[in-house]
């Protein structure tokens, strides 16, 4: 029985294969050679193993030429990272680290500091109707705390350069070892 299922599941494997297939020359990922000639493409051969494995031999598939930049860039990706020998290059700038994180902490309160001073007042305005008297006693405060979250906004958007900072040192350190290296 596990044989006859497995034949079936065969089946069904190289039917919808056909179909994608299908759909790719429709869709022209598929290509003859002598399109691909014309355009600069290299061409890989699609195994069609419905027929018992053997090869179409007419259908292919289109690769475009790599140019040496796309093949550095792969290389470059593929190039493992020792984070913890970046980290330790970045030893004289932890102090700009540390201000830019700090800066990051407060832009991050910023947003909700806002919508919790924004509630008050449309407390006090909601309140408004109840007592007159309300608008000259906390409305006042609750508009000197919108300005005290823009001032705390300012200053951490300003420690925020701090990032740029320690980047740019890395940046130097990294390109003069590299220079060192070559010499």
């Amino acid at each position: 029985a596990e044989s006859v299922f497995a034949a079936e599941k065969k089946k069904q494997a190289a039917k919808l294969k056909k179909e994608q297939l299908a759909q790719q020359v429709q869709l022209g990922v598929v290509i003859s050679p002598d399109i691909a000639a014309k355009d600069g493409i290299i061409l890989k051969e699609i195994d069609s193993e419905d027929d018992g494995g053997e090869s179409d031999g007419h259908l292919y598939t289109q690769t475009k030429k790599k140019s040496l930049k796309e093949i550095d860039e792969e290389a470059v990706k593929a190039t493992p990272v020792p984070y913890l020998r970046v980290l330790g290059l970045c030893k004289g700038d932890r102090w700009a680290i540390a201000l830019a994180c700090f800066g990051c902490l407060g832009a991050g309160l910023v947003n909700p500091a806002y919508a919790i001073v924004f509630a008050y007042i449309l407390e006090v305005f909601a309140e408004f109707e109840t007592d007159k008297s309300i608008i000259d006693n906390k409305v006042p405060l609750w508009c000197s705390m919108f300005f005290v979250v823009a001032v705390v906004a300012l200053i951490c958007n300003f420690l925020l350069a701090f990032f740029a900072v320690a980047g740019e040192n890395l940046t130097l350190k990294i390109r003069r070892a590299l220079f060192y290296s070559m010499l």
